[in-house]
């Protein structure tokens, strides 16, 4: 084996990958700095939606890494399901009954429904971000799932990538000529961000050399870039590709040794544990933290309202996943810890 790409198929093997939950921690990071950025009116300087992209980027990877050829699709999608739903449901649950108790307006029994088996990309255009702006990534999430057992068996990570790519100009289309702004902005860019984590996980086992084909990679994700920043400018799509291929760098080792990182990685890897429950609530909670009339008279008051809604976020996001935890390690159903339901 190439001495150059060992790091590589070393941490594949490994048990844990390198900086995984440091990643995520990153990913949800910029995502709730994106969008506080919104909340406050400032422009988008931190291109935060791109931590959507890592979460599925690291998907992919993952699931690519685990998923093997004879396994049963209800195997899988079992497994997958059970490790998304559960705080998933939870959050639909509460701010469901928020919703109902607190809006004038008539609860759409409807919408519930479909967000309830996650169907809420597929309806009308105000299911996409009825409940909660977040709830959209759900949908998302159990629509890759298939599209990773359909390509388990593929060996060649350049028809992973074709894939993707046909996947994601075609929702791009679709969005486009149904007017569907929402699905032009959040979809085809994720899938084809999910089909080049899938891609890296088939190269690795196939012993190809990322760093003689990397080339690849990142054509395709400027490609993505491209279709999610819908920018005639390159150099957001650029940045937005060198990002992402630094995270699959990292993702399998071929960078950086952990000691080197140590000083930002235990809040990192905190914030990854407890990424997807965050993920879910901090949008709700980051306008309560906006709405908040006490600190009113203060001056920044928007500024830290906005701070008060991140913490917020974070000490429910780290109670619904300790919750949880605790709950199915009682009854021996999921491994204590949850932090793999996202990404992967």
């Amino acid at each position: 084996m190439n001495a150059d790409i060992a790091p590589w198929f070393d941490s594949l093997r490994a048990r844990q990958l390198p900086f995984l939950d440091e990643l995520k921690g990153v990913a949800i990071l910029l995502i709730v700095l994106y969008h506080s950025q919104l909340a406050l009116g400032w422009s988008n300087w931190s291109q935060g939606q791109i931590g959507v992209d890592i979460f599925l980027v690291l998907s992919g990877w993952m699931i690519g890494r685990s998923l093997k050829p004879e396994t049963t699709f209800s195997d899988f999608f079992k497994r997958r399901v059970w490790r998304v739903v559960p705080a998933y449901w939870t959050a639909l649950g509460a701010l469901s009954v928020v919703k109902l108790l607190t809006s004038h307006a008539p609860f759409d029994w409807s919408d519930f429904i479909a967000h309830i088996f996650g169907l809420q990309i597929f309806g009308p255009a105000d299911w996409f971000f009825g409940i909660n702006p977040s709830f959209w990534f759900i949908s998302l999430l159990l629509l890759t799932y298939p599209l990773a057992y359909v390509l388990r068996g593929e060996r060649s990570p350049w028809t992973i990538l074709s894939a993707g790519m046909a996947l994601g100009l075609f929702a791009y289309v679709v969005g486009h000529f149904s007017h569907r702004e929402d699905v032009v902005l959040h979809v085809p860019a994720r899938l084809i961000s999910f089909c080049g984590g899938l891609a890296i996980a088939a190269a690795l086992r196939e012993q190809v050399d990322l760093q003689k084909n990397g080339v690849t990679f990142f054509v395709l994700f400027v490609i993505s870039g491209y279709l999610e920043l819908n920018e005639v400018t390159l150099w957001r799509p650029l940045f937005y590709a060198l990002a992402l291929i630094a995270v699959c760098l990292l993702a399998t080792g071929g960078v950086v040794r952990r000691r080197s990182l140590r000083g930002w990685s235990t809040p990192m890897s905190f914030l990854g544990v407890i990424s997807y429950e965050v993920f879910l609530l901090h949008q709700p909670l980051l306008r309560l933290g906006m709405n908040l009339p006490s600190i009113n008279h203060l001056a920044n008051a928007r500024v830290i309202s906005a701070v008060i809604g991140i913490v917020f976020s974070i000490i429910a996001g780290w109670m619904l996943n300790r919750a949880l935890s605790v709950l199915f390690s009682r009854s021996g159903k999921l491994p204590v810890k949850l932090s793999s339901a996202t990404p992967s």
